[in-house]
């Protein structure tokens, strides 16, 4: 296997890492219309303080304190691939996403987004229960649930005429893509890979479910 594509399959994995996804699923959901960008609150500055909050504490604070924690522990960076090193990592995450949520309510954040990180949230704490019995895919998790938001707006009328096919095809092909770099990099068995994304797909219906309960 050359070095090249060696390198070319951790870009790919670093771009659609679980933290970035929520983010690339803003720009998407902007894409479809689901929720206009920019995105006037009462505000101007409303938006700009809200995608620096969502990156914040969806990719930087989660990173940064994942690698410390790791720094402190002296562990190599192939060290968390062990599930009794994961559960930390796992718990800062859900704490910072939570965070995020809670800060987003009182900032009127646009309701799609409130949804995506209910579902985000969902997604994170199911793994960190499962990872107290068995290893899955954080990574095909977070696909899952990326997967099932975009069925969902698909099949909701909420993609406001875009043809939401192609984005269905895409992110199936990311998704698959992803789950065989996990399986060469040998980081994950087909069994963790599979059932990480049927997590993360049982999270996004999970969290679609809980948000039609609350308004009705």
């Amino acid at each position: 296997m050359s070095k090249t594509w060696l390198k070319s399959a951790k870009v790919f994995s670093n771009i659609f890492s679980p933290h970035h996804l929520c983010l690339i699923m803003v720009l998407l959901w902007a894409i479809c219309g689901v929720m206009p960008l920019p995105y006037f609150a009462f505000l101007r500055w409303v938006p700009i303080v809200q995608l620096i909050i969502l990156i914040v504490l969806t990719i930087v604070y989660p990173v940064v304190s994942i690698h410390l924690y790791r720094r402190m522990n002296r562990w190599p960076a192939t060290a968390l691939c062990k599930r009794e090193n994961r559960y930390m990592p796992y718990l800062l995450t859900l704490l910072s996403y939570i965070t995020c949520q809670i800060l987003f309510h009182f900032l009127y954040a646009p309701f799609p987004l409130l949804v995506l990180l209910n579902i985000a949230v969902i997604t994170i704490f199911l793994c960190y229960i499962i990872n107290f019995l068995w290893k899955i895919s954080a990574y095909m998790a977070g696909c899952g649930a990326f997967v099932g938001v975009i069925f969902a707006i698909g099949f909701s009328g909420l993609a406001n005429g875009v043809n939401m096919l192609w984005l269905i095809c895409l992110s199936l092909l990311i998704s698959g893509a992803l789950g065989t770099i996990r399986l060469i990099f040998h980081v994950h068995s087909l069994a963790q890979v599979l059932i990480g994304f049927l997590v993360g797909l049982i999270s996004s219906w999970l969290g679609l479910l809980t948000i039609a309960c609350y308004l009705l």
